[in-house]
């Protein structure tokens, strides 16, 4: 019995590896391009991007989550801006498809993706943009830089 009291420690000795820092990274994004708004046509205005995330060197209690900022506006409520020199057009992004989750950082009524467990391959996340309709917009190319956050 002592034999395999002695095996099992051993064995427990040998799987406590070095600690190694996880390491995750954006590898890809696809904007999301909302297209032509009509101001004028009552419609609302939606468009879908990813963002593509790879993380190693981790163990099966790791978790991540990804935040996105609030771009330009500097709030996530009620609305992110589209800017286009002065000229700003209301919209926001979102985690799901139905425009109820504002992607944020966690804090006041925004979400974030996760807490997930640590990927072994590359993960695909969705980022829902609504616009929402009527707003007195010019015309102009119209743009918004997010910053994507990953924490683990």
């Amino acid at each position: 019995m002592k034999a395999a009291c002695g095996a099992v420690a051993a064995l427990a000795l040998l799987w406590a590896a070095p600690a190694r820092a996880a390491t995750c990274g954006v590898v890809e994004v696809q904007a999301v391009a909302f297209g032509a708004y009509n101001p004028f046509s009552g419609a609302s205005g939606s468009a879908t991007g990813y963002l593509t995330y790879v993380c190693s060197l981790f163990n099966i209690f790791d978790r991540v989550t990804v935040d996105l900022s609030p771009g330009a506006a500097g709030s996530y409520l009620p609305w992110r801006t589209l800017m286009s020199g002065s000229h700003a057009l209301n919209y926001n992004l979102y985690l799901d498809a139905t425009f109820t989750q504002v992607w944020g950082n966690g804090s006041g009524s925004t979400f974030h993706f996760g807490p997930q467990a640590l990927p072994i391959l590359p993960t695909r996340v969705f980022v829902y943009g609504y616009i929402p309709p009527s707003q007195n917009a010019w015309e102009g190319s119209y743009e918004d830089t997010i910053t994507i956050t990953l924490t683990f």
